[in-house]
């Protein structure tokens, strides 16, 4: 343990004083001294500005004896001001020495409200939590693991297909197939006989595959257009309210008055989705932004080109958690200011009536994070990496493409894509996180310049079994 040292001495001002004594090298005292003459006149000129709105009874607007005034909002006036200059003293201090904070400063003592009346000279001492320091220096001697991962002729197979499946083209059947759309007109009948004031419904469309009945998915087997055939939509989709009112254009209070009621379908015509030809109109509407792709084969070679630029992305994301991971070990002797840390959380959840145990295991949580946000912020400082504007955009537009992917977007429209990646800018949340993850990729690339690669390189599969057992999140959503 190291002994009381003052590190630096401030004159904030004509009088205010500010200076830190180190305990140890993650804990110290900073000291605010507060002379009269430093806050007198702010409080004065508040207090006149408080007299010109002020309303009380017996006097005009504006026109309160400024002696009633400051008897009236005096103290809080002065403690409003003494707060402010104390704050700001206080973190230009820690700005202009570089003083590497974790969490907020914690006032050691308060001042009773008869003291902050009677007292006129103010010295305020804060606790305050200092990050360590951590070793970041890196060269050829540090190995770190990159992994290629390759992109087999399966691989394009598979996105051949879903290509495929996603531009699949209807065409009109003449008897039904597993997975055809069926649609017709819907009667309601009453011994066999269309009822009077019964449900009719004209192009009505129906997925027999998706039926819960077998027996009444039965019924569409090869069956072929204009054919009647006599359904129980009921029993077909087990009295599910919501698919029943949707097909019959019913409220769903009324669905259980279709059990046991048989339905007339006329079918008018049967759709059968199709695999798209590979021709000249499909790689120019699909393609339409690669030029160069104009038969299966330039289709193919785009798609491994795409696929190998995706994961090399992947790549240098698992790098860059390794990176994390190794620096962290490195550092594992690393000594936080525990005590501190702890009470500041405890102040901060005070309102959720956190326990002390709460608190800890709490602050034990969130020190790899806490780590790793430190590490972050001293190779960007060391290696002066600050993603520009640009940088930023292209990662929202890329986080956007995956969240539109996850609700069947696969292709939505660009300029879809960039309102969202600016509007993901604006939101004061998402845009830090966007700088976070753009800083880190950018660390990533340059840190595997300064360090020997160990590269392995793996299939896709295995790729996904390993993240899976680490537990990795997902780089589009990281």
């Amino acid at each position: 343990m190291l002994g009381y040292f003052v590190f630096g001495i401030q004159q904030v001002g004509e009088y205010m004083n500010v200076n830190i004594k180190y305990t140890d090298d993650v804990q110290a005292v900073l000291t605010v001294e507060l002379a009269q003459q430093d806050y007198e006149a702010e409080v004065e000129k508040s207090l006149r500005s408080h007299r010109s709105k002020v309303d009380m009874p017996g006097f005009r607007k504006g026109h309160v004896p400024l002696s009633l005034v400051k008897k009236r909002f005096g103290l809080a006036v002065k403690i409003e001001e003494i707060n402010r200059k104390v704050g700001e003293a206080m973190y230009n201090y820690i700005r202009e020495e570089k003083i590497h904070v974790l969490g907020e400063p914690m006032i050691k003592q308060e001042y009773s409200d008869q003291d902050m009346e009677g007292l006129q000279d103010f010295k305020f001492d804060f606790d305050v939590a200092i990050a360590p320091k951590l070793d970041i220096n890196l060269g050829k001697e540090d190995k770190i693991v990159f992994y290629n991962i390759s992109v087999s002729d399966a691989d394009i197979d598979e996105q051949v297909q879903h290509i495929r499946e996603q531009n699949k083209v209807s065409v009109d059947a003449d008897s039904y197939e597993e997975g055809d759309i069926v649609k017709g007109r819907l009667t309601q009948l009453e011994n066999g006989q269309p009822k009077d004031g019964g449900i009719e419904k004209e192009n009505a469309v129906l997925f027999p595959q998706f039926m819960k009945d077998e027996t009444e998915k039965a019924k569409f087997a090869s069956v072929k257009r204009n054919t009647v055939l006599t359904l129980d939509l009921y029993k077909a989709y087990e009295g599910n309210a919501f698919e029943l009112s949707s097909l019959l254009g019913i409220d769903r209070k009324e669905v259980e008055r279709c059990k046991d009621v048989e339905f007339a379908f006329e079918i008018a015509s049967i759709s059968r989705k199709k695999d798209p030809e590979f021709n000249e109109e499909f790689f120019k509407t699909v393609f339409a932004e690669q030029e160069d792709v104009t038969d299966e084969a330039s289709m193919r070679n785009w798609i491994r080109t795409d696929m190998e630029r995706q994961l090399r992305e992947e790549g240098d994301y698992k790098f860059q958690v390794d990176m994390y991971k190794y620096l962290a070990d490195k550092n594992q002797s690393a000594v936080y200011p525990l005590d501190l840390l702890k009470r500041w959380y405890a102040n901060q959840k005070r309102d959720e009536k956190k326990t002390s145990e709460d608190a800890s295991a709490e602050v034990d949580k969130m020190l790899p994070a806490l780590t790793e946000s430190l590490l972050r912020d001293k190779l960007a400082e060391k290696y002066d990496v600050k993603p520009n504007k640009d940088e930023l955009m292209a990662l929202a537009r890329k986080i956007t493409q995956a969240r539109f992917a996850q609700y069947g977007l696969s292709r939505a429209p660009q300029d879809l894509i960039d309102k969202y990646a600016a509007e993901m800018l604006q939101n004061r949340e998402q845009s830090e996180h966007v700088y976070l993850r753009a800083t880190d990729m950018l660390l990533a690339r340059r840190i595997q310049s300064e360090v020997t690669l160990d590269e392995k390189t793996l299939s896709q599969d295995e790729y996904k079994d390993l993240v899976a057992k680490e537990n990795i999140e997902d780089s589009a959503e990281a």
